[in-house]
């Protein structure tokens, strides 16, 4: 199994379509699954603990204290803050909980596997991974971020409510009719909380090892959990409109050699003049240039490619018996000789998607359903235009 975490790979078994279709900035959804489908990241648990994340985080760390703490205190006492390495750790091992950010930046495993989401339809170039590690009491506000997250749980067990419905969500099961009504039950009927008018009413969703939880809008309140259960957070923003202008004009401006690195000016003094002259001439000519980008035709050029099924082609994909995750791909046109082509398991499961998509696909598409780096998935492309199966559409 790749170790890349591709989106199908979070969602299944929801079908991506549906996923895209009716939950994407919309709706909440639960996807529950064997955790050994992450691939690396399943091993995670085992190699973070508590010491390990806060010794590889060199700064603040995010402390969530524990609902006991905070009886009689609130609201002037905020639900968290934060705390110099040690001591966060001090407070874990005394019930609190942590809240460790950029964690992809400490473990090469995790920046690989979710690669896959970088750059993708729905996402922007940077993913972002934070771990939720609970302590031995219920935080009472972990500080999730804003915007779109999954809630990828690795060890333990938790429960979270959820606002509205949620997709995939078990349902509740039906209550017992009503208790005879005493003056006991009526004083605690008085002194119960009233949901406000006009407000959803939560869903309760539970989770363990393997289970994703997706929310639109990162809004979800922790209602129970085990000491100790972990869950990554994956941040993955809304691409903006705006964005693959901002990151042209950014190549634009890294050009400017007035903005590069010191040591690139040389040391002597007419050195110094030409590059200063140089430089002001590509800074003239930088408002033309930004004036001139077209956003409509960046956004259309950020889809990648348009590959269409070759007419009168026609492929077959088998499994080799006795050769586990080898499969053969045999391509078959009226002009030429038939062609096959030797697959591991995780080039047999793109092609297996790429033969049932008709009359065609595009290639950012395509990166977002198979979870291939673009090395791969461009080189996967490439030997199927070349074997006839695929063309590539022009503009």
């Amino acid at each position: 199994m790749s170790d890349l975490l591709g989106l199908h790979r979070l969602v299944s078994p929801i079908p991506l379509d549906r996923f895209k279709r009716d939950c994407w900035g919309r709706k909440a959804a639960v996807a529950r699954g064997p955790v050994g489908r992450f691939g690396a990241l399943s091993d995670l648990p085992e190699v973070w603990s508590a010491e390990a994340l806060v010794l590889a985080q060199r700064g603040p760390i995010t402390v969530g204290y524990p609902r006991p703490w905070l009886r009689g205190v609130r609201p002037a006492v905020a639900p968290t803050a934060d705390y110099p390495a040690g001591e966060g750790l001090v407070l874990h091992h005394l019930g609190a909980s942590l809240y460790v950010r950029h964690v992809e930046r400490l473990d090469p495993r995790l920046n690989r596997a979710l690669s896959s989401l970088r750059g993708t339809v729905g996402s922007t170039t940077q993913v972002r991974c934070d771990v939720l590690l609970t302590g031995g009491a219920l935080p009472a506000d972990p500080s999730l971020p804003g915007g779109p997250i999954f809630l990828v749980h690795l060890r333990g067990e938790q429960r979270w409510k959820v606002d509205g419905e949620v997709l995939g969500a078990t349902p509740r099961a039906a209550r017992p009719g009503p208790a005879p009504r005493t003056a006991a039950r009526s004083m605690q009927d008085r002194q119960a909380p009233r949901r406000a008018p006009g407000t959803r009413r939560g869903t309760e969703v539970s989770t363990r090892p393997g289970t994703v939880l997706y929310l639109p809008g990162g809004a979800a309140r922790l209602t129970a959990s085990t000491e100790g259960a972990m869950t990554l957070v994956l941040s993955v923003p809304p691409l903006s409109a705006i964005e693959p202008v901002l990151a042209r004009a950014t190549e634009m401006l890294l050009r400017v050699e007035a903005l590069r690195a010191p040591a690139l000016v040389p040391p002597t003094t007419s050195g110094k003049r030409k590059s200063l002259a140089s430089a002001g001439e590509a800074l003239k000519s930088l408002p033309g240039a930004l004036r001139g980008l077209d956003p409509r035709r960046l956004l259309a050029a950020s889809r990648g490619r348009r590959f269409l099924r070759t007419p009168g082609v026609r492929a077959s994909l088998r499994h080799l018996p006795g050769q586990a995750g080898t499969s053969v791909l045999s391509v078959r046109s009226r002009r030429e000789p038939p062609t096959e082509v030797t697959l591991d398991a995780t080039f047999a499961e793109a092609c297996a998607w790429i033969l049932e998509q008709r009359p065609g696909f595009w290639e950012q598409d395509a990166r977002l359903a198979l979870g291939l780096d673009g090395e791969s998935l461009t080189g996967l492309l490439d030997a199927l235009q070349q074997a006839g199966l695929l063309h590539e559409r022009s503009a």
